[in-house]
């Protein structure tokens, strides 16, 4: 998940942790595909965004339940970081 932004995450001196979440309030479906490029850009704009030696908290929930087709169900994420984010005005 983070391993094409490992040089950037190196050169800014990031602290990156990812933790698993057994439960999350709401569960939501989604395109596989999509939901992919969603968490990438967020990731990506994570990174990018960030100040020197920030910080960036992943936090991702997994049943461990497989669906019929051998796959697990993600029940959510969370991608907190301390860049400087967007601006209310927008």
């Amino acid at each position: 998940m983070i391993v094409p932004f490992s040089t950037q995450i190196k050169s800014k001196k990031l602290n990156v942790q990812i933790l698993r979440r057994t439960s999350f309030d709401e569960e939501y479906q989604a395109d596989w595909k999509n939901f992919q490029l969603c968490i990438f850009n967020l990731i990506q704009n994570a990174v990018k965004y960030n100040t020197y030696k920030g910080d960036i908290l992943i936090i991702m929930g997994v049943d461990e339940k497989y669906t019929q087709e051998g796959t697990k169900y993600i029940l959510g994420i969370d991608i907190i970081d301390t860049g400087i984010g967007i601006d209310i005005e927008r």
